[in-house]
């Protein structure tokens, strides 16, 4: 639980209360993996939720945190425990009621309208703190990191067992359906996003939705990653499936680009300087238009995070930031190529948590 970081933020603010909202904000100073707000306030933290996620809150065992039921709707009437609060009114009027006339931190990037309204009219003073969440959860502890590593490392083992069983005919869905149960088998709790396969003309997609289609030349673009702990990987590989030249210089050009933008990555470079980097060298072999998208991004408990590494960002990198470079091309009617590594910035270099082999591979 990471409980004293609220109180830090409380404190920056000269806050008495801070309000969390959204699932993954919940999850990450509590350690409640299901639907709540998280309500620091006074020294003390509340966890409100539902009736319908009161056992799951009770069966998660969080020490150091009250856990009220919010139950306007009467289910809970006459029911007592020990262990949860029974509230008879909504989540907004339980907080209004701990507030009092104060100010409360509401990070506005999660709260919904509805709440955001409601404690409005009941006179709470709301100020924004979403870029001081957003800034705790872009700067990784140690075990975050051990988690991501733990998930990157399930992310390799399973696209090495799947790709020994691609045989002719495999088409996109089965191979990506392989390689989401060995993700599963080693060892992860869910997909951190739907894996893409896409071969030959479907690559130049950057998203695409494996087919019922054979893999087809001139190569294999895989875009996967597992969630352990919590926390997301992200990596893409593409494997040449024919001889043919151009595929390979095109790779080779992609490579050349995530190799120079990942040498430049440190505490504070420039986001937008890595997506420049990558840019100027695709620019060399005529490619930087057939870029369509940022050079990455980052990487925590949700698969997209902050920072954005792209051309009008304006985040700068810190030590314990978890990002992705992945420069790609997109060739309509031809294919598509990307590369991309999950990686921790580290104070002078980048620490690549590599999944497979980036050298050109003819499969």
């Amino acid at each position: 639980m990471r409980l004293d970081k609220l109180r830090e933020i409380a404190q920056r603010k000269n806050l008495p209360c801070v309000l969390v909202a959204g699932e993954p904000n919940v999850y990450y100073y509590s350690g409640f993996n299901g639907v709540g707000y998280l309500l620091y306030c006074d020294g003390r933290t509340t966890l409100i939720v539902s009736v319908l996620e009161m056992n799951r809150a009770i069966s998660a065992g969080l020490p150091d945190v009250d856990i009220v039921v919010a139950d306007p709707g009467g289910i809970l009437q006459g029911w007592n425990s020990g262990e949860v609060k029974v509230y008879p009114k909504k989540v907004s009027e339980f907080v209004a009621e701990q507030v009092g006339n104060r100010a409360l931190g509401l990070d506005l990037g999660w709260a919904n309208r509805a709440i955001e309204n409601a404690l409005r009219e009941k006179g709470v003073k709301l100020e924004d703190v979403s870029e001081l969440v957003r800034d705790q959860r872009a700067v990784k502890d140690y075990d975050e990191l051990e988690r991501i590593t733990k998930a990157g490392e399930i992310t390799a083992k399973a696209l090495r067992r799947a790709m020994s069983e691609v045989t002719p005919g495999i088409t996109e869905r089965e191979l990506a359906g392989i390689i989401d149960y060995y993700m599963k088998k080693f060892g992860a709790e869910e997909y951190a996003f739907p894996t893409i396969v896409a071969s030959g003309p479907n690559s130049a997609f950057p998203h695409h939705e494996p087919k019922d289609e054979r893999l087809r030349p001139p190569n294999l673009l895989v875009d996967w990653g597992a969630k352990y702990g919590g926390f997301c990987f992200d990596s893409t590989r593409t494997f040449g499936l024919s001889d043919s030249p151009e595929f390979k210089k095109y790779y080779e050009a992609v490579l050349e680009a995530q190799t120079e933008a990942i040498a430049a990555v440190k505490e504070g470079v420039k986001a937008s300087e890595l997506d420049s980097i990558a840019r100027k060298v695709l620019s060399k072999y005529g490619l930087d238009k057939a870029f369509h998208h940022s050079l990455g991004h980052g990487v925590g408990i949700e698969i997209h995070e902050y920072p954005t590494i792209g051309p009008g960002s304006n985040d700068v990198l810190k030590e314990g930031m978890v990002i992705t470079i992945e420069p790609g091309i997109y060739l309509r009617n031809k294919f598509g190529i990307r590369i991309e590594d999950t990686i921790i910035v580290r104070k002078d270099r980048a620490e690549v948590l590599e999944t497979l082999d980036k050298e050109f591979t003819h499969i």
